[in-house]
């Protein structure tokens, strides 16, 4: 992976057992690949901004998966209020 200035994009891949545990309110996590969702510049750049610090987080030695665990609470909510 480059510098930040030249991702082109980021995921997070999340265990199926945690997704049930934390996102069963979320109704969109169940949408196919094709659907999109469509943000505005601020939107983007508040989930950019988790999805950074959730990336740091990991790069740490002994990461902590709560911390994980949160950053990813907190984009599922921001998306689902998007």
């Amino acid at each position: 992976m480059g510098s930040l200035g030249t991702l082109y994009g980021i995921c997070i891949f999340i265990n199926e057992k945690i997704l049930k545990k934390y996102a069963k309110d979320y109704s969109f996590t169940g949408y196919n690949r094709h659907e999109a969702l469509f943000l505005t510049d601020r939107e983007s750049r508040i989930l950019f901004d988790l999805f950074i610090k959730a990336y740091d987080e990991f790069c740490q030695d002994g990461f902590s998966e709560d911390v994980l665990v949160s950053y990813t609470m907190l984009i599922l909510a921001y998306t689902w209020r998007f």
